[in-house]
């Protein structure tokens, strides 16, 4: 039986020939080799994988991928994922960025594949045929939702629930966008008192499953507020990397948090990351938000021309101060009319436009609605 270290040397070596990539778990199923698996955030999806049966090799073929594993001592072994032989982009567009870097195999091909690193790694021989395989076929999945899509829409009626949730993931995500950590921390403290549909064999799934969403989410709205693609996509995959040692609800609120945290610290990072002089001129503007802000005002609270202030923010962020003002005064504006019962008037004063009329025009400018269709489509599932 081959230690840790040689298992390493070995699946090493074996990628390098085969293209057919293997990791170790340890016993609570943390990722011991390689550094980060494809595999990591899916393990509660693969429960077959992990059965304890008198079969000591299990695969499984998942849509349109093949993935096995078996135990030696105190480590799983996985190997894959490798891509279906008979799958084509046409089935899978991921498909032709994951043939590069992974083995295509038949079924046939891969259970020899995984019986062979079972030999190496064990040094006790098993016939391919004696492998179980495991099938979860795309139709079948897709005739599953048709059977469970109604009997969600009757649940969410029946729980009157449908609004809570949705007004709460738009302030989630308001919030994250502020840097608002205090609201973060009331909000999460709520979680359990939103409606929580049952979207896996256990609320622990449940959450999982919601964690990956948040974090999709998360990471799309980072690199919508400037964040590198580089550094929003590291930040995701590092916390969807280590989700599978979360183990209790406690131990997500905290990890809810942190991600919370984390992506308001990249954002805030990224918002730094221009001149003082533009830095300062966001800053005045987030401040002044309720006033008709001129290149004076900025001149006066930078100490610089306004000619220069007008090319430098343009040169250093791709939009004018005209712009830039619009989008952040119509931003404030969507917040008002989703979380409070301000009517447009009272919103178009508070945000300094010189009338209703002129509110609205510039709102539906920038977002292709009028005030009431905003708040219309967005409560759209009431």
């Amino acid at each position: 039986m081959l230690n840790l270290d040689q298992m390493k040397e070995t699946f090493e070596e074996l990628y390098d020939r085969t293209h057919v990539p293997c990791c170790v778990l340890d016993a609570s199923r943390t990722l011991l080799f390689p550094k980060s698996s494809p595999l990591m955030p899916y393990l509660d999806m693969m429960d077959g994988l992990f059965a304890q049966d008198e079969y000591p090799v299990h695969a499984l073929s998942i849509y349109h991928y093949l993935v096995a594993s078996f135990t030696s001592g105190d480590f799983t072994v996985l190997v894959g994922p490798c891509c279906l032989l008979e799958a084509s982009i046409e089935d899978d567009p991921r498909l032709g960025v994951i043939k590069n870097y992974v083995s295509s195999e038949t079924v046939e091909s891969f259970c020899a594949m995984a019986k062979f690193v079972y030999t190496a790694v064990t040094h006790k021989r098993i016939e391919t045929a004696a492998i179980p395989v495991e099938r979860i076929d795309e139709a079948d999945i897709l005739s599953e939702v048709e059977g469970t899509r109604e009997a969600n829409v009757e649940s969410r009626r029946a729980e009157e629930a449908t609004r809570d949730s949705y007004q709460f993931e738009l302030k989630y995500l308001d919030y994250v966008k502020r840097g608002r950590k205090d609201k973060l921390d009331w909000i999460i403290s709520q979680m359990g008192k939103t409606y929580r549909p049952k979207l896996g064999a256990n609320d622990l799934e449940t959450m999982r499953y919601k964690f990956i969403a948040l974090d999709t989410l998360l990471t799309r709205l980072a690199i919508q507020e400037g964040v590198p693609l580089d550094a929003a996509f590291s930040l995701s995959d590092a916390l969807l990397q280590n989700l599978g040692r979360v183990r209790t609800a406690e131990g997500f609120l905290d990890y809810f948090r942190y991600m919370s945290f984390s992506f308001v610290d990249l954002i805030t990072a990224a918002s730094k990351a221009s001149s003082p002089l533009v830095h300062r001129c966001v800053e005045y503007i987030a401040e002044h938000l309720q006033d008709k802000i001129t290149l004076t005002d900025l001149s006066e609270a930078t100490g610089r021309s306004g000619a220069y202030i007008s090319a430098t923010f343009k040169r250093e962020t791709g939009e004018t101060l005209t712009t830039y003002i619009l989008h952040r005064k119509v931003e404030e504006a969507e917040h008002l009319l989703l979380f409070t019962d301000m009517p447009a008037q009272d919103i178009a004063t508070r945000l300094g436009f010189s009338s209703q009329s002129h509110f609205i025009a510039q709102f539906k400018k920038v977002t292709g609605q009028t005030p009431r269709e905003y708040q219309t489509r967005n409560f759209y599932y009431l």
